[in-house]
């Protein structure tokens, strides 16, 4: 015992940690679920509002803005593209609106690879150098993955990039 503390309260401390943090990775993946569900609805809704009733109906229903509103109408109409990201369960609603978010400057398929290709070798450099826990090294690279998904031409690579970054998360 080191300071009046047991052994097994420290395991029973660690059990607690580990027992919570799984349940706040529930609770990340299942806000997308949700954020589905709001979608769905919201459009429902949109269909039965008069025309030119939208925007009043929102801010005299809902407690938060168009954006917001237009933002779950997205995923639940492109959910099905998210189904398809191998990663989506472990996407928060927050990662899926900015994977969905039409980009704000178009780059040529060349220039998107050439970028996720660079966050990959950063990610990989520092973990080798262990300035990166696994965990930062998978969300860059993840961000890496949302960086060029959108662009059909190298999909392909996207997901076998993903890949390689999984192994190498399992490898350390």
């Amino acid at each position: 015992m080191k300071n009046g503390i047991s052994k097994s309260r420290l395991q029973e401390i660690a059990e607690t940690v580990n027992s919570e943090h799984a349940k706040i990775e529930g609770a990340l993946r299942e806000g997308l679920a949700r954020a589905e569900e709001v979608g769905k609805l919201l459009t429902e809704a949109k269909e039965l509002v008069k025309h030119g009733g939208w925007l009043q109906w929102i801010a005299d229903n809902c407690k938060f803005s168009e954006r917001t509103a237009q933002n779950y109408m997205r995923v639940a109409e492109r959910y099905p593209e998210l189904a398809k990201s191998a990663t989506v369960a472990d996407l928060t609603y927050r990662e899926a609106v900015g994977l969905l978010a039409e980009p704000k400057h178009t780059a040529t398929v060349e220039e998107a690879y050439n970028a996720s290709v660079e966050f990959f070798e950063y990610a990989n450099e520092r973990l080798k150098a262990n300035d990166l826990t696994p965990q930062e090294c998978f969300k860059i690279q993840r961000g890496a993955h949302v960086l060029y998904i959108g662009w059909a031409e190298i999909k392909v690579r996207a997901e076998r990039e993903a890949g390689k970054c999984l192994n190498l998360l399992q490898q350390v």
